[in-house]
């Protein structure tokens, strides 16, 4: 909210009844609600959540290869795709339905997609992939917790 809209609620409660004064409390908080439909990764969340700087490829480059994202209310991670050496990915406890945007992902080692509103946990094949957990999807159908998931060699 701006500084004038605010100062505009502070001079029209100033002329209201208190139960006028709560009627208009009740909308903004209203009015915030519906304001936090979507909230899309961006590449400064993304720059502030990498650590773990290791060699890659060859050994001759270095990158950031942990990426941790819990709890940022997040809808839409798709930029995600651009940071292909990331292997160790925490994106639980957001508002997200798929992880499709994980495909190019194919160095990941380990991912946490807990407490999401995942409709399928489904993800390509990913041959370095040791560890996932997809667990408490419970909003849209998935009651069973998928705390923690195994892989072996795929290949």
């Amino acid at each position: 909210q701006t500084f004038q809209h605010y100062f505009k609620q502070i001079n029209l409660r100033s002329t209201m009844s208190d139960e006028e004064d709560t009627q208009v409390e009740g909308v903004g908080e209203a009015e915030e609600e519906q304001e936090i439909v979507e909230c899309k990764l961006t590449e400064q969340l993304c720059g502030d959540s990498l650590s773990l700087l290791c060699k890659i490829g060859n050994g001759l480059s270095l990158a950031y290869v942990k990426m941790e994202l819990k709890s940022k209310a997040l809808t839409d991670i798709s930029i995600i795709s651009a940071f292909v050496h990331v292997r160790y990915l925490d994106i639980s406890d957001n508002k997200l339905e798929s992880l499709a945007p994980l495909s190019s992902l194919t160095h990941l080692l380990t991912l946490k997609a807990d407490n999401n509103r995942l409709t399928t946990a489904s993800l390509p094949p990913m041959p370095y992939l040791q560890r996932a957990s997809s667990g408490i999807n419970a909003e849209y159908g998935d009651r069973d917790n998928h705390e923690s998931e195994e892989f072996g060699e795929t290949g």
